[in-house]
């Protein structure tokens, strides 16, 4: 068996876990061959999310005309956590034939979505420079789809959903709405002068921060909207995940929590995996961007020292 025919049962083994997918499709992405980004391609539609977006990113690192087709179909998809990662990975790759559908999104897309894909355009060749690839599908329209208040929003129900930080929270009332245009800016705001990747996910109810870090390590962070606190404000919630959730680090992890100075250690599963996840609150009516920076950049960097010290590893 070949390197990648190892590294492709590895992908498609259902007993295969979380993190040994999002390994070999690492290293897929790294082998640049039509072969690799056959597998990739499959991989878009596994059934964790975190494995789709490095599908993604791994397409975009093979980069060949192999790559774009998958790509844009992800854009065409309903899977609209993946939209940001495809507009990036179109943009970096060039690809003169996505401009009808980077165009459409520059327009009609997320706040955060649209910027993205402003930013692609401009890195594409000159509009007819270059042919459009054989086979390529010319893209659907794209209907504008208004953002409605983040409060109203059920709660998500992916593995990648919000910790239940306070059991039983209730949703955000209808009286007490939230622009999501606010939320998206007050983001902007905190992460200003910070080389952090911004990605919105679920129609702008929750966004992903790729924060870097020393040694070349990142943590990503996630804000989640549409949970209130016990009199029905609504609250931001902050988290990122950290390591798999043992019960031999159970009295370790409860001894970090004595050191953190915002927000703190729970478990939440991914999957079927417990893992121990970092999360804090903020509510939104008296949100400050000072103080939601600290939150961000403290969970960061707390959350990657926990993954570093219980896995060596930087996956998340």
């Amino acid at each position: 068996m070949s390197g990648i025919e190892e590294l492709a049962a590895k992908v498609h083994d259902p007993k295969t876990s979380y993190f040994g997918r999002i390994d070999a499709i690492r290293a897929l992405g790294k082998l640049k061959t039509t072969q690799a980004a056959q597998v990739l391609t499959s991989a878009l539609s596994d059934r964790e999310q975190m494995v789709r977006q490095s599908a993604v990113q791994a397409l975009a690192e093979i980069g060949t005309a192999d790559t774009v087709k998958p790509l844009i179909a992800v854009l065409q998809s309903d899977d609209d956590s993946l939209h940001h990662y495809a507009v990036e990975a179109l943009g970096k790759i060039g690809a003169a034939e996505a401009r009808p559908v980077l165009e459409q999104i520059a327009k009609n897309g997320s706040f955060m979505v649209r910027s993205a894909a402003q930013r692609a355009l401009e890195k594409l060749p000159a509009a007819g420079a270059a042919p459009v690839a054989a086979g390529a599908p010319t893209p659907p329209p794209i209907a504008s789809r208004p953002a409605p208040p983040i409060a109203s929003r059920p709660a998500a129900s992916s593995p990648m959903s919000p910790p239940p930080m306070m059991p039983g929270a209730p949703p955000a009332p209808p009286s007490a709405p939230i622009d999501a245009t606010f939320v998206a800016r007050l983001i902007q705001q905190a992460l200003q002068g910070v080389n952090c990747q911004v990605t919105p996910e679920q129609n702008g109810a929750r966004y992903k921060l790729t924060v870097p870090l020393a040694e070349g390590r990142h943590q990503d962070v996630y804000i989640a909207t549409g949970i209130a606190d016990s009199e029905g404000s609504p609250l931001m919630c902050v988290y990122t995940y950290c390591a798999p959730a043992t019960p031999e680090n159970y009295e370790r992890a409860l001894r970090y929590n004595m050191r953190m100075s915002y927000g703190a250690l729970a478990i939440n599963d991914v999957g079927d995996t417990p893992m121990f996840v970092m999360v804090d609150t903020v509510l939104i009516s008296a949100a400050d961007a000072n103080e939601v920076r600290k939150t961000i950049l403290g969970l960061a960097r707390h959350g990657d020292r926990v993954e570093k010290s219980l896995t060596g590893k930087d996956l998340h």
